[in-house]
């Protein structure tokens, strides 16, 4: 999706589905409604925000070592391939091919179901994965450096499409991060919102400190309950969510709390 002011807006979808990986098992394979899984090896990185630049949430930068490989889907899951599990799905003609308006209890269900199809234990990548395969053994805000890439294009290890497109949901209850060295962290024991990561959502004219590549960092994250699923066009606030001027538009479209602020 082009990031520009015509198609900013984004919801929520299920993109990134993980598989746990054993030895001797292929560098990628196609499963059985054809997404392709790419393998990713175990190893360790710094995870949060190595600039100094970023939210507060993105600290402390901790130490987190994933210690075994996974599978994780090369892109999104598409339209097509979310339909073999509900057919009734109708999809949104702007980010087609893939899908999106999906709550987390959906993209668990998504999961479940794709488990039960294959027998193998398909579940949505924690954080750390997430951070994991988006950094791709780099240091730098994006994959690709100083600027993230442009939509479609594989990072070092293959996967695509994770500065890029709508938000993605991740297994992890939102939280405060350890300032403790970790080994496959799942993120906080409990909490009211899940974990997103790779952009805003749906923003329309609601206003943000940064521009909006600044929330496609590697390193940056934020929460939402796990039922919120999509849009309600044109919806109107009352009162507005920015009432400091006459000028400013009413918010429209996030149906749900974005949790991005440490004034909660």
């Amino acid at each position: 999706m082009n990031m520009c002011n015509q198609s900013r807006s984004k919801i929520f979808f299920i993109i990134f589905i993980t598989l746990v990986a054993c030895s001797k098992k292929p560098e990628f394979f196609i499963n059985s409604i054809g997404m392709k899984m790419i393998r990713i090896e175990a190893g360790t990185f710094r995870m949060g925000d190595l600039s100094g630049k970023g939210q507060w949430d993105e600290r402390p930068v901790h130490q987190v070592t994933i210690s075994q490989p996974f599978y994780i889907s090369e892109r999104e899951v598409t339209i097509e391939q979310f339909r073999k599990f509900r057919p009734d799905y109708e999809g949104n003609e702007r980010y087609a091919p893939y899908v999106t308006g999906i709550s987390w209890h959906e993209a668990s269900e998504f999961c479940r179901w794709l488990s039960g199809k294959e027998g193998k234990t398909y579940r949505l990548p924690t954080e750390a994965e997430w951070e994991y395969v988006c950094r791709a053994g780099t240091e730098t805000p994006y994959s690709s450096g100083q600027q993230p890439p442009a939509p479609g294009k594989a990072n070092p290890w293959g996967v695509r499409n994770m500065h890029t497109g709508v938000l993605e949901w991740c297994y992890d209850w939102y939280g405060p991060y350890s300032d403790e060295p970790q080994t496959n962290p799942v993120g906080a024991e409990q909490g009211f919102a899940r974990v997103v990561r790779g952009g805003l959502p749906d923003t329309l004219t609601k206003k943000f400190e940064h521009p909006e590549i600044f929330y496609a960092r590697s390193a940056n994250r934020a929460g939402i309950a796990p039922g919120f699923s999509g849009l309600v066009p044109d919806i109107k606030l009352s009162p507005p969510v920015i009432p400091d001027s006459e000028k400013t538009p009413a918010f429209r479209g996030l149906v749900g709390v974005y949790y991005d602020s440490d004034h909660l």
